[in-house]
């Protein structure tokens, strides 16, 4: 699975579990290392989406750190986690 498969993955369980989703899809025109994907529904989920191979940059981890010591959701999602994690913590 690409990260696009996975991403259209996600797209679709958010949607079905009531979560609006917001991507980043191409980086050079943003922040750097913000993470993939945007969550919110009660709460905020901050992921960023690798595919098997993926590997997170030094940036990419540091942001993902600094979120969660903000108090904030944040985590990596892989073609691993499909459907079980992902689908469990969107429902």
């Amino acid at each position: 699975m690409t990260e696009e498969e996975l991403f259209e993955c996600v797209r679709d369980a958010a949607k079905r579990f009531g979560w609006k989703l917001w991507r980043q899809r191409d980086s050079r025109r943003s922040e750097p290392d913000l993470p993939d994907c945007i969550l919110v529904r009660e709460k905020v989920k901050w992921r960023e989406l690798k595919s098997l191979r993926g590997r997170l940059t030094d940036g990419q981890a540091a942001a993902l750190d600094l979120l969660r010591r903000a108090g904030q959701d944040a985590d990596v999602w892989t073609p691993a986690d499909w459907p079980e994690r992902i689908v469990e913590e969107l429902r």
